[in-house]
């Protein structure tokens, strides 16, 4: 399999979008579409990004009516040790081996060892996500920490913040973020 030309745009855009912490819709939904066209029983994209703050995850799934992943193949996106950001890409297909061309193509188009790309190994993709999911998890934790920024918490301690709020009420870090924003709403219109 040679490796689409836009296939490899498309990663080296969403890349650039990880390094610069911008728009990560855009180049999800175009990757997704070039590595459907590209593996014929393509499934899906799981992409996992962790920050200096939180770690989170979006998902693309297609509906494919029950196929059962029998194959996965995770990249490493971002070799720089000292970036802010660092990711890794998982592509779900249904066919056994459907995903050994597409690492060595990859591979070799970013100039990756062979210990680094991972084939098989994450064979449960997310239950019951289709669609891209994870945006406004990570936009609630982004906004959260701002308030707390905004009422005196240094980055550090604002994050620290809100990890003791969701351990606090048993809560994950996305629904810590979301109640402490409803919680700003309901504050400022009782002004």
């Amino acid at each position: 399999m040679d490796l689409p030309a836009a296939l490899r745009a498309d990663l080296a855009t969403l890349g650039a979008a990880l390094a610069e912490e911008v728009d990560l819709e855009s180049p999800l939904h175009a990757l997704n579409a070039d590595l459907k066209a590209a593996v014929p029983s393509y499934l899906g994209i799981t992409m996992t990004l962790v920050t200096p703050t939180h770690e989170v995850g979006f998902t693309i799934l297609i509906d494919a009516a029950g196929k059962p992943v029998t194959t996965s193949l995770r990249i490493p996106l971002g070799n720089d040790p000292d970036a802010k950001t660092a990711a890794k890409l998982v592509v779900y297909a249904g066919t056994p081996g459907a995903l050994v061309d597409l690492a060595a193509d990859m591979g070799y188009a970013l100039a990756l060892g062979p210990a680094a790309l991972v084939l098989d190994g994450d064979l449960t993709a997310p239950p019951d996500t289709f669609g891209l999911t994870g945006l406004a998890d990570h936009a609630a934790i982004n906004q959260a920490i701002g308030v707390l920024i905004d009422n005196g918490h240094s980055p550090d301690s604002a994050l620290a913040e809100l990890r003791r709020l969701a351990c606090a009420g048993i809560l994950s870090l996305p629904a810590a973020a979301e109640r402490l924003l409803e919680t700003v709403i309901r504050g400022r219109q009782h002004e």
